[in-house]
């Protein structure tokens, strides 16, 4: 459903990509898709700007860890990235999620240059530290305007650099302010976005549990994602030693390594760790008060989750750190392959459930009601016969008589088509389904799609259509 709406937002006039204050995302990812849609509508062409950001991400960390690390290690990097099934799933998904990862591991190659070389080194590059640091601020804003979450990148950049690297402090605290001073252009749309999402709290109180985890969970099932990928996982035992056993493994050769240098506090791991930590914990802050934390939001630390294992990669134990990355790509491999065969991971299939409902129904007799305040984005997309709708809004039915107001004129029709999809949210009492049934209707059958929950066909006989059916003379 996401997608059917950026599709259809970028399709409209450039002089309408700034209306986006129902999607609570910056406008360049907009913007961009929007050139882009001059090439075609198709689903594999709008969706090749997300590949070529997880694509390009992947050959970013490669050359990242290249340098500071070896050829080996970025290859262990770069096969990760690639068999990752949450990078695999974004990559594929017409949303900005991956171009803030692209953006996010350019930010990160930039800012270990700035922080990890030696002068002479800065002095013999291309670029002078001057540049570098201009870099690093356009990299930023273009972060910064693509994702509101990678703000907190920004600030965990900013107490690593005060933390770990004091004489690098204030070329990155300059470079960050510049940033944000950049991206104040756009001050007015967040407002009229927060605005809009106060207003969608106050009338859904349950989306919030919608779009965001639990602050218990928060954390741990973001980490645990990141290494398990889209299968499912939860509090239990199984899942606990899946995600433990390599997150073990690996901190164990981490103290390691750091016993054997005795210079920890300039360590690059503590360095990553931090680059890790740090913006995961201030987005879980943050969503005390508005929730934002979900692995998909956060999923520009993935690949600084993986430029950490990769500093594992040892000469003087080769043995035991192989074992490390063939237990972290079996685990890979595994969700990847559960990926490919498990509909129930994939993408709501609304193209199978649009074209059905169109050849089985006819627009003379037929409508679709969608628990929603519009027909949903990908039923726009997808439809061609032009059935009617019938919206009920998405503030919550409260009664029997709301929702007769709400679905007055559908007794017109002989067949009532309702997506389940959100009436958790806008009809959680199922007044819907009470009201057809109690005005004749007999629901016919039962659809389940994948990601899409259940359709109810329902079906009154053509004899009582387009007027009240009264029990009481039959």
């Amino acid at each position: 459903m996401d997608e059917a709406a950026q599709a259809l937002e970028v399709i409209r006039p450039l002089s309408q990509q700034l209306d986006i204050a129902a999607d609570f995302q910056p406008p360049l990812f907009h913007l961009l898709l929007h050139f882009w849609q001059y090439g075609g509508h198709q689903e594999w062409w709008l969706r090749l700007v997300s590949l070529v950001a997880g694509v390009g991400s992947i050959a970013i960390n490669m050359k990242t860890v290249e340098r500071w690390q070896g050829k080996r290690a970025s290859i262990f990097v770069g096969l990760l990235l690639a068999t990752s099934s949450l990078h695999v799933f974004f990559s594929q998904e017409l949303r900005p999620y991956m171009m803030a990862v692209f953006w996010g591991s350019l930010s990160l190659m930039s800012y270990l240059d700035l922080v990890w070389s030696q002068p002479q080194a800065t002095q013999r590059s291309a670029f002078s530290l001057t540049g570098k640091v201009r870099l690093f601020a356009m990299i930023n804003v273009l972060g910064a305007l693509t994702s509101y979450v990678y703000l907190f990148w920004l600030l965990g950049l900013l107490a690593s650099t005060w933390l770990f690297h004091r004489s690098r402090a204030w070329l990155v605290t300059r470079s960050l302010f510049v940033t944000g001073l950049v991206c104040l252009v756009w001050l007015p749309g967040l407002l009229g976005q927060l605005e809009a999402s106060a207003a969608l709290r106050a009338a859904v109180p349950g989306w919030e549990a919608v779009v965001s985890l639990s602050q218990i969970k928060a954390i741990p099932l973001t980490v645990a994602k990141f290494m398990v990928g889209v299968v499912t996982v939860d509090f239990n035992l199984k899942d606990g030693l899946l995600v433990f056993l390599p997150f073990a493994s690996t901190f164990y050769f981490i103290i390691k390594d750091w016993q054997s240098k005795r210079l920890i506090a300039n360590s690059k791991m503590i360095t990553l760790l931090a680059l890790f930590a740090f913006p995961l914990v201030l987005a879980w802050g943050f969503s005390f008060w508005t929730p934002v934390i979900t692995p998909k939001r956060v999923l520009f630390l993935l690949p600084v989750l993986y430029v950490l294992f990769a500093q594992l990669w040892q000469p003087k134990l080769p043995t035991k750190t192989s074992l490390v990355f063939v237990l972290l790509l079996i685990i890979n491999l595994v969700g990847l392959g559960r990926y490919w065969t498990d509909v129930s991971l994939q993408r709501e299939n609304w193209r199978q459930a649009v074209s059905f409902i169109e050849q089985r129904f006819s627009p003379n007799n037929s409508v679709v009601v969608f628990g929603f305040d519009a027909p949903f984005a990908p039923w726009v997309w997808y439809q061609t016969e032009g059935l009617p709708s019938l919206n009920t809004g998405f503030s919550p039915i409260v009664s029997d008589a709301d929702a007769a107001t709400r679905l007055r004129s559908v007794n017109r029709y002989e067949n009532v088509i309702v997506f389940d999809y959100l009436l958790d949210l806008s009809d959680p009492q199922k007044t819907i389904v009470k009201y057809l049934r109690s005005d004749g209707y007999d629901e016919a059958e039962l659809l389940d799609y994948a990601q899409l929950g259940f359709v109810r066909l329902f079906h009154r006989q053509k004899l009582y259509a387009g007027q009240p059916l009264d029990t009481e003379k039959l």
